[in-house]
C-alpha cells in the first residue's frame, strides 16, 4: 500500500468531517507498519494510527493476520467480534498486488480511476498491552475486469458516501452488502523495485 497524496486523502476524509495533518509520503507500506485509519469507538469517527496486522491473543503460535476473507469473516474466532463491533476505515492512495505466473511475480499498483484516494474496509483489535492492531476485509476479484487478470482476491473498497454507515451500522445485512468492491479503479505496471519492504520513493510506482 502507500499513502503518498495529502490533498487526496483529506478529500476522502471530508466525507466524515476530519482534518489530517501534512505527512511526508510513503510509497512502500509493508504488514507490520503503521497506518492511519479512521475508528469510530463512541459512534464519532476519529482518526487513530494503527500497526497493519493482528495476532489473536489466544494463538499458539502467533502469526501476523493481514487480511480477513469477507465469505468467512462472521465465522472466524479471529475476526467475528471485531466485524461486529471494532471496523475501521483505512484511507490510502493505491495498493500493490502481485500477478503470478510459475515463479515469476509481477507487480501492479491499483489506484482509483475517479477518485482522489481508496477507503479500504477493516477491523481492528486492541491487544492487552493497549496497542491498536487493524486488519484489512478482502472480496474475490471476479467480477472487476481490471483486478481479475493479476489476482483472484483484492480488498474491499468503499464509497465514500458509505464510510459512515460502514464504521456505525449494527446491521449484518447492511454490513454484507457494503463487503463488496464495485469502485472503479485502473491497474499500472510497475519495476519489482517495490517487492523489497524496504525499498522506499517514486521508483516504487514508475511505470515499465
Amino acid at each position: 500500500m502507500n499513502v503518498t497524496d495529502h490533498p487526496g486523502i483529506q478529500k476522502l476524509l471530508d466525507y466524515l468531517g476530519l482534518a489530517i495533518p501534512a505527512f511526508p509520503p510513503r510509497f512502500n507500506i509493508a504488514p507490520g507498519a503503521s497506518l492511519v485509519v479512521v475508528m469510530a469507538p463512541q459512534g464519532k469517527p476519529e482518526l487513530a494510527s494503527m500497526d497493519w496486522g493482528l495476532i489473536p491473543a489466544w494463538a499458539k503460535q502467533p502469526k501476523l493476520l493481514i487480511n480477513a476473507r469477507r465469505e468467512t469473516i462472521w465465522q472466524k474466532g479471529s475476526f467475528k467480534k471485531l466485524i461486529a463491533a471494532q471496523r475501521v476505515v483505512i484511507p490510502i492512495t493505491g495498493f500493490y498486488e502481485w500477478h503470478r505466473d510459475g515463479t515469476t511475480k509481477t507487480p501492479y499498483y491499483i489506484t482509483p480511476k475517479d477518485a482522489p484516494a481508496f477507503a479500504l474496509a477493516g477491523i481492528y483489535q486492541i491487544t492487552p498491552e493497549a496497542e491498536l492492531q487493524c486488519c484489512v476485509i478482502t472480496t474475490g476479484s471476479d467480477h472487476d475486469t481490471i483486478m481479475r487478470p493479476i489476482h483472484d482476491r483484492m480488498p474491499v473498497l468503499l464509497p465514500p458516501g458509505a464510510m459512515t454507515d460502514w464504521l456505525q451500522s449494527q446491521d449484518k445485512a447492511q454490513l454484507d452488502s457494503l463487503m463488496v468492491s464495485n469502485e472503479p479503479i485502473k491497474a499500472t505496471k510497475v519495476s519489482e523495485y517495490v517487492n523489497r519492504a524496504s525499498h522506499e520513493g517514486p521508483e516504487c510506482v514508475k511505470p515499465v
